[in-house]
């Protein structure tokens, strides 16, 4: 399929405020970082949410210098498949 076609039938993924939900347990995802103690600009991480360390292992949020402000579900690529003979 073209991507240009596939990336339009996928539904247009969104940030979500992690005021509003936060992930399921073990989702990947993306999240929106914003520093607490400076004015850097906010930043991407990615990682899977647990209870434990809810965004990872990422000191700055750990220390409470950071938090994350929002978040997407990361979609995963469909695995490789072989190509059958005769195809491609």
């Amino acid at each position: 399929m073209n991507m240009a076609i596939k990336a339009l039938a996928q539904p247009e993924q969104r940030w979500i405020k992690t005021s509003k939900r936060l992930p399921e347990m073990c989702m990947p995802f993306y999240a929106t970082v914003r520093s607490l103690i400076d004015d850097r600009e906010n930043w991407v991480i990615e990682g899977y949410y647990n209870p434990i360390t809810k965004w990872g292992i990422i000191p700055m949020i750990e220390m409470g210098k950071a938090e994350v402000v929002a978040w997407m579900p990361k979609e995963f690529p469909s695995p490789y498949q072989e190509e059958r003979e005769g195809e491609g």
